[in-house]
């Protein structure tokens, strides 16, 4: 397969490192129809992208939840006690985009602890690019898909490895 070709800007404006790159900026992309998203793992920003006239275009970026970070060097360095958030996946259908975010400082992030690996907080976007809601769930999961046909959001729950499933609410 050939590729279409390269579009978009990485989610900090800071030239870094291309280890750094593969390091803080991957993450996760969800695709319905012709638009389509991504959302870094270390750094939670989301940018948004629709196919206009057969060409990929960004129509909006944002941060939805606190980061703290510098670049020295072309390396990231992130506040060990500021900078919190690590995000699981993102998933798209219907009218919205959800962004599984895991809440707690990365320094403490450890897959051997469901508190700092498994995340319990959905935010909830728009396409236009509003932030309409968080999601506080009552289990901790740590993948997430969608249903739009049963109007749920399914994950995994951490350390039972079991599938479960969220009615999701009307938004505004």
């Amino acid at each position: 397969m050939t590729p279409l070709g390269t579009f978009g800007d990485p989610l900090i404006d800071e030239e870094i490192s291309a280890f750094e790159r593969r390091r803080c900026l991957q993450g996760s992309m969800a695709v319905d129809g012709n638009d389509f998203c991504y959302v870094a793992g270390d750094i939670p920003r989301i940018a948004y992208y629709s196919i206009i006239d057969g060409s990929p275009k960004e129509l909006w970026r944002d941060t939805f939840y606190d980061s703290y970070y510098s670049v020295e060097g072309k390396q990231v360095r992130y506040s060990q006690t500021g900078t919190v958030g690590l995000t699981h996946r993102v998933v798209m259908g219907g009218d919205y985009i959800y962004i599984l975010f895991l809440d707690v400082p990365i320094a403490k992030a450890n897959i051997r602890n469901i508190e700092t690996f498994a995340a319990d907080i959905v935010f909830v976007y728009d396409r236009k690019g509003h932030k309409v809601a968080q999601l506080n769930l009552d289990k901790r999961i740590y993948s997430l898909a969608l249903s739009t046909a049963q109007n749920r959001l399914y994950g995994i729950i951490y350390p039972e490895n079991k599938v479960i499933s969220f009615d999701l609410p009307e938004f505004d």
